[in-house]
């Protein structure tokens, strides 16, 4: 499954721009972890001490034909609880704390594999997505 805005979103994107309906800003975005491909039969990580986490993103640059945007402030989940959270795949980001529409999935570069008590955190700049011009 390729990473970047879910298809509900790029639907609504272009249904707004053509005048057909109007889109909305959510009021936040929230970072999720998940285990597997959340367009998939990915699972959101559920352990002891997980929430999704508030998110601020800094406006899309351009490089030749691809845009990215990150994070402009760290993501910070903190440490994972009894159990561990399991081996992390992919980020998602969705409106809201629970439930929400989900506005993006993102595969990591590297799964993670998250026991009791590691620390979790996406530094500045390294929750990133990615699209490609046309």
């Amino acid at each position: 499954m390729a990473d970047g805005i879910v298809t509900a979103i790029l639907e609504d994107l272009q249904d707004h721009l053509l005048l057909v309906g109007a889109m909305s800003q959510p009021a936040a975005i929230y970072c999720s972890l998940w285990i597997g491909d959340p367009l998939g039969a990915g699972a959101e990580v559920t352990g002891t001490a997980y929430a999704r986490e508030n998110s601020t993103f800094g406006a899309a640059t351009t490089l030749g034909e691809v845009v990215t945007s990150a994070n402009s402030v760290a993501i910070d989940f903190g440490t994972a609880g009894a159990g561990g959270w399991g081996t992390v795949t992919h980020f998602a980001l969705f409106s809201a704390i629970t439930g929400g529409t989900m506005l993006a999935s993102v595969e990591l570069d590297i799964p993670k594999v998250i026991a009791v008590g590691d620390p979790v955190k996406f530094n500045i700049g390294e929750c990133k997505l990615t699209a490609t011009r046309s």
